[in-house]
């Protein structure tokens, strides 16, 4: 499992804190056969509240570089991960450690 957000880009939350309000939070939850994505509360972005999709487990989640936050695209969306969930992205994606 690791946490993801969706809105604009989390860099620009160094200008402004408003960007907050334009961010909608989400756990994703990896099993052996699927991805599932769950929104998550603003306040409590630790508890999922309801699925909103899953995909094969086989999803391509990207390289998880090496900034701050990375970004990819799942189910349509674009979700930015923080650097914090970068092994629970390889784990995912089932891309080798490099």
């Amino acid at each position: 499992m690791f946490l993801a957000q969706t809105g604009p880009s989390p860099y620009f939350a160094l200008l402004s804190t408003w960007i907050i309000w334009w961010t909608k939070r989400y756990v994703i939850a990896v099993t052996g056969q699927r991805i599932v994505v769950f929104r998550a509360s603003i306040w409590t972005p630790t508890r999922p509240k309801t699925e909103t999709f899953s995909e094969p487990r086989g999803a391509d989640l990207g390289d998880p570089g090496k900034g701050l936050w990375r970004r990819f695209e799942l189910g349509g969306a674009r979700y930015w991960v923080h650097r914090r969930f970068r092994d629970d992205v390889l784990a995912a994606s089932q891309t080798p450690v490099r």
